[in-house]
């Protein structure tokens, strides 16, 4: 009995039967549209609550930088205050801060943020020598309209600009009443800046100041007038032991405190040389501020004066011409 004849395939058949089975990445759906893509809807056209939530989730790097480009519609929402809740650096990874993870934060930070801010300044025609962080943030508070409630600072900058952390700290208690969040690490907080945290911030709820240098007197400053907070990192600090025991009562009603690795060999001289010099420089400030006023109230007095003689001059002419004509 013949054996039976292998089937031959035709040409459409082998295709079909050989041929590789559809890519479902978003490649192979750009290369390959269907009819139901040319019906979608256009990024331009999402709703205005939409857009608003997908914002609130980038960085502002983003919201500067790309995003308002892109169409008008993108542009119109960007200026919501909504959007600008949660200024967050260097980039568009997001955190809920209540639930804040364990883990280092990135030492490239300080780098990554140097080059963000002389590109924003390049991109819209800023002069290098204008440029000022304090005025960086203050940019960035007035479009919030004050809806600002968490920021976060990248990580190195302010070991170096500690001076910018009380100018913004300032700003912050102008405008954002409902500020409750703040992530700063390799700060210098002496005496000084735990007084404007606490003058300043006293009911935030979450506060991070990893790898700072701060003493435990600053740090008791810090514990025993914010009563509100729920999350309390200053894991890596020098100024102060992690199993001090006057530290952790005082930190005893924080739902989340980590303090592990921080260690008191720091010289105290340290943190008071950098106060002395933000010292010069507001003194510098509100000399200024005065001297402005001055002018002011001498001009108004000068004023004032030529007012009074033109007045009493024109009297006494008034009163020459009536003895003449009696």
């Amino acid at each position: 009995m013949a054996a039976n004849p292998t089937p031959q395939l035709s040409g459409k058949l082998f295709l079909n039967h050989f041929a590789p089975l559809p890519n479902s990445t978003l490649e192979y759906w750009l290369r390959n549209p269907t009819p139901k893509r040319h019906t979608d809807r256009k990024w331009e056209d999402l709703d205005t609550d939409c857009l608003v939530n997908i914002f609130q989730k980038v960085g502002v790097e983003s919201m500067l930088l790309f995003i308002p480009f892109v169409c008008k519609s993108w542009h119109q929402t960007s200026l919501t205050p909504a959007c600008w809740k949660s200024l967050l650096f260097p980039y568009a990874e997001t955190f809920d801060p209540m639930n804040f993870d364990t883990e280092d934060t990135n030492e490239s930070e300080a780098g990554f943020f140097d080059f963000f801010v002389r590109r924003f300044a390049r991109d819209f025609d800023i002069a290098w020598s204008d440029f000022t962080i304090p005025k960086f943030f203050k940019l960035l508070i007035c479009r919030s309209q004050g809806s600002v409630e968490f920021l976060k600072l990248p990580g190195g900058v302010f070991s170096v600009y500690t001076f910018a952390l009380r100018q913004i700290l300032h700003q912050i208690n102008r405008h954002c009443r409902k500020f409750t969040g703040l992530h700063v690490a390799d700060a210098c907080i002496g005496v000084r800046e735990a007084a404007l945290i606490v003058r300043f911030l006293p009911k935030l709820k979450y506060l991070c100041l990893r790898r700072a240098r701060i003493n435990r007197n600053n740090l008791i400053t810090i514990l025993r007038a914010c009563k509100d907070l729920e999350v309390l990192d200053v894991r890596g600090c020098t100024g102060f032991d992690e199993g001090d025991q006057e530290i952790l009562g005082l930190a005893s009603h924080i739902a989340k405190f980590m303090c592990a690795g921080s260690h008191s060999n720091v010289p105290v001289e340290v943190i008071e040389i950098i106060d002395d010099e933000e010292d010069q420089e507001e003194d510098q400030d509100e000399d200024q501020d005065e001297d402005q006023e001055e002018g002011q109230g001498q001009d108004q007095g000068e004023g004032q004066e030529d007012g009074q003689g033109e007045v009493q001059g024109e009297g006494q002419e008034e009163g020459g011409h009536e003895e003449v004509q009696e």
